[in-house]
């Protein structure tokens, strides 16, 4: 029967920095795509915020 084997921890390889970098690409994709949603709605907003401003103008004009 085969048990756990540890290879790497005697090997010299710096694992810690290893596994930091491993996470590190796999959060970069998600974290890019989070930035860029964010962006996109930040946008949104900012433009209905600008369009209620716009209507707010235009509906002052029309009851004066």
């Amino acid at each position: 029967m085969t048990g756990i084997t540890s290879t790497g921890l005697g090997s010299g390889l710096d694992i810690k920095t290893l596994v930091s970098g491993l996470v590190s690409a796999e959060g970069t994709p998600a974290t890019t795509r989070l930035n860029k949603q964010e962006a996109t709605l930040t946008t949104k907003i900012s433009s209905y915020g600008n369009l209620k401003s716009a209507m707010s103008d235009f509906n002052t004009l029309c009851r004066a």
